[in-house]
């Protein structure tokens, strides 16, 4: 892509497409990371990468759908249509909120009774692709009506992400943490409330029942790729996620990036920066 100016041309990339896919790319790899890095050991910081993969994958499923990527190739179809991330993305994130203020059901066992919504549209989408996409099965009444299911899930996304979104508000308003534990919380939901927000004002636009249920909006994505970069610089150069400050130490003498580990709460000491010996 960055190769030739004819290919960027050909396949309609202006920069706000290259900064999003970037962005969106980013995400994926910094879910990873905190999922599967050594140095990453707080398991409350997982929750938040499941939100940012899942934030990713949609983002980037909308893109390429938007450019009928999902006609051609049934694994984006399936894996990006099919699969409803928009009513998942925000549970583990709501998660994230509960265990990082320590809330009394931060532990509570009844929590995957939030990902009921996402479960039972991801039963109604299988079914319907087992006969409308294979024909394997015969349901007429799904298949007849799969225009107004997939309507209930896009709206029942857009009211169950809201809904979560104003508790953990709360939650996180009236936690006993630190002014400065709430502003790092506080930031990431404002971030995520932006992107709701967003989209609930196009979805009250009046020509968007006009238009597919794609949320391709250059606004929304935007904000996304900002918020991932905001995260990945915040996060893993200017917080302490591991308390080990000779390991850190090491790697700053090393030049290697500094990828937190514990927590992310806790800023570098300015020391720690400065002393390379």
């Amino acid at each position: 892509i960055f190769r030739s100016p004819l290919l960027l041309k050909s396949m309609n990339l202006n920069p706000f497409d290259l900064l999003i896919l970037i962005g969106l790319s980013q995400g994926l790899l910094f879910g990873l990371v905190v999922l599967f890095g050594k140095l990453f050991k707080d398991k409350v910081n997982r929750f938040l990468a499941y939100s940012v993969i899942m934030i990713s994958i949609i983002g980037l499923d909308q893109w390429l759908s938007s450019r009928d990527f999902d006609e051609k190739y049934y694994f984006i179809d399936f894996f990006g249509d099919d699969i409803p991330w928009v009513l998942l993305f925000y549970v583990p994130l709501f998660v994230y909120f509960l265990k990082s203020t320590a809330h009394r059901l931060a532990n509570d066992k009844r929590l995957w009774l939030l990902t009921i919504p996402f479960l039972i549209f991801l039963v109604l989408n299988i079914i319907i692709d087992l006969d409308d996409d294979f024909g394997w099965t015969n349901t007429p009444f799904f298949v007849e009506n799969m225009r107004l299911i997939f309507d209930i899930e896009y709206f029942l996304a857009l009211f169950y992400n809201t809904i979560l979104c104003t508790i953990a508000y709360f939650i996180i308003h009236k936690s006993n943490k630190t002014a400065k534990e709430k502003k790092w919380l506080k930031r990431i939901w404002l971030f995520v409330f932006l992107v709701i927000l967003i989209w609930l004002s196009i979805s009250l636009s009046p020509n968007f029942f006009e238009q597919d249920r794609i949320i391709d909006d250059y606004e929304i994505w935007l904000i996304v790729s900002i918020f991932i970069y905001w995260l990945i610089y915040k996060g893993l150069y200017q917080f302490n996620l591991a308390k080990d400050q000779s390991s850190i130490r090491q790697l700053l003498t090393q030049k290697v990036a500094i990828y937190p580990a514990e927590g992310i709460l806790e800023p570098v000491p300015k020391n720690m920066v400065s002393d390379k010996n």
